[in-house]
């Protein structure tokens, strides 16, 4: 008659099996369908594409339109709970800066006003604002919005023109403070 231990070798041994068995099932479906693809990969899909306005409500009130359209906009997506998001604010507050208002710059995360308010209700050089519910999921889908913190900067019509996944580093400021000057320089035209 087995003990108690031999049974929960067998057990453990069951499920190691299945998990091998699964992470090799996974490993050839990916590799014949091409691999998993990053954010940046994704986002690279649609760099170019004019991509839809949605609505956003503003922390302190207030509601609009993203892309609004007088200007080209820089929009930064988080997340409260995003410790990338959290180490990447003096980054963000630093575009924004290098753009002293020439162009729309909005920060908006896909969580509740309740849940973003408390930790922007101080006036920002920028705005804080969370995609009206309505239009979550679609703007999610949309922007291929798969990680956070992501960083878009939009022309005038909405027109895709660069995309940033992850923290800043020195390079990835310089490319947005760029783009999104050459775009309000070609506005100004």
């Amino acid at each position: 008659m087995p003990n108690k231990f031999s049974k929960f070798a067998d057990a453990a041994l069951i499920s190691l099996a299945f998990i091998v068995g699964s992470l090799a099932i996974y490993n050839f479906v990916t590799s014949r369908l091409g691999g998993s693809r990053s954010a940046t990969e994704e986002l690279a899909d649609i760099e170019g594409e004019t991509l839809p306005a949605f609505a956003v409500q503003y922390v302190g009130g207030g509601r609009d339109s993203v892309p609004a359209g007088a200007s080209p906009t820089v929009l930064y997506f988080f997340v409260t709970t995003c410790a990338a998001c959290e180490r990447n604010k003096a980054s963000w507050e630093a575009v924004v800066d290098s753009l002293g208002g020439s162009v729309h710059a909005v920060a908006v995360s896909p969580e509740p006003l309740e849940t973003v308010s408390p930790l922007y209700s101080v006036p920002r050089a920028f705005d804080v604002g969370v995609i009206a519910k309505d239009d979550q999921s679609r703007v999610v889908q949309d922007y291929r919005m798969w990680a956070t913190p992501t960083t878009y900067v939009l022309d005038r019509s909405g027109k895709l023109h660069l995309s940033v996944v992850g923290a800043f580093d020195a390079a990835a400021i310089n490319r947005i403070v760029t783009t999104a000057r050459r775009l309000q320089a070609e506005t100004s035209n």
